[in-house]
């Protein structure tokens, strides 16, 4: 039901159509619980989203709900990529060569039992092949081909962890990330 919720959130702001699906990629959805209420969390995540290396598209204040995007269009973008999603899919889809790829995220920060909060993270990946050309008018011109690629839930484990990592001390954010050896 909460991602039923998020859904209808992301859809509600006028977000993009590229804006994460929760029910599309349920593997790769991340939520887990925070021991602060959400009003006194929603500022603490907001700047920790600020110092990350992301493009803020949206923020929803009322809803505590964010769009934001990370674009990678280095050298090692296939690798890269098959760390964050299954390749298969973006083969299947014609992508042959990764030239880059955008990760979307929505962050939701949900009230949760007991006076804490809940935050949800999904993401959609977008690969794009850009090895194909076409002659147009005389002009070598390329081809873009895009694919959406299912997330494995591995970079939004990682945000999860940089932002909680930026919001609470070394010992909480062992125990909230569920990391082992904390006693």
């Amino acid at each position: 039901m909460r991602r039923a919720l998020l859904l209808a959130a992301v859809l509600g702001c006028g977000v993009a159509a590229d804006a994460p699906d929760p029910a599309a990629h349920p593997r790769g959805a991340v939520a887990r619980p925070l021991p602060e209420a959400p009003a006194r969390l929603w500022p603490a995540v907001l700047a920790a989203l600020a110092a990350e290396d992301l493009h803020v598209a949206r923020v929803d204040d009322r809803r505590r709900l964010v769009i934001a995007r990370w674009h990678y269009a280095g050298p090692d973008a296939p690798r890269r990529l098959a760390d964050l999603g299954d390749l298969a899919a973006a083969r299947a889809a014609g992508v042959r060569l990764v030239s880059d790829f955008t990760v979307t995220y929505a962050l939701h920060l949900a009230p949760g039992p007991d006076a804490q909060s809940l935050l949800e993270i999904a993401a959609t990946i977008r690969a794009t092949d850009r090895s194909a050309a076409t002659m147009l008018g005389g002009v070598l011109a390329p081809l873009a081909l895009t694919a959406a690629v299912p997330s494995r839930g591995t970079a939004e484990r990682a945000l999860f962890g940089r932002l909680v990592a930026a919001i609470y001390p070394t010992e909480e954010v062992l125990l909230l990330t569920g990391e082992p050896g904390v006693d």
